[in-house]
């Protein structure tokens, strides 16, 4: 299948979902949706403080307890993702919240999905 979604001669080396086709061409043109985008300066501050309100730099701080990965080392895997792909971004929002792939965090638990999206965009944009 081909980044178009169809089988057959092309782009077929070049092989993505339809949503991150979308999403890929949308950014192209730079019409990104804003939910997709990096945060601004005052949605990137606004998680800056969750992150500090949920006590996410107690286990991800610069000296991270147990196995954590780091606020910064967070930043960087989640920046090799596919940021512009909404769905990857809720889905990890998503698992995040319900720790799958992870050691049981309280912590995680108790955030929203959506203060969960929130969070990952930031990260992802390079906050930490």
């Amino acid at each position: 299948m081909n980044f178009t979604g169809h089988a057959g001669p092309g782009w077929g080396w070049l092989r993505l979902s339809r949503a991150a086709a979308v999403a890929w061409g949308l950014a192209a043109l730079g019409m990104a949706p804003a939910a997709w985008a990096a945060p601004d300066a005052a949605t990137a501050a606004q998680a800056a403080q969750l992150a500090l309100d949920k006590g996410c730099y107690g286990c991800h701080g610069a000296t991270p307890r147990g196995s954590a990965p780091s606020m910064k080392a967070l930043s960087e895997q989640l920046a090799h993702k596919p940021g512009a792909d909404p769905s990857a971004q809720q889905s990890y929002a998503q698992r995040l919240v319900r720790c799958e792939g992870m050691t049981r965090v309280g912590a995680h638990q108790q955030l929203s999905v959506e203060e969960a999206g929130l969070l990952v965009r930031w990260l992802a944009a390079g906050g930490h």
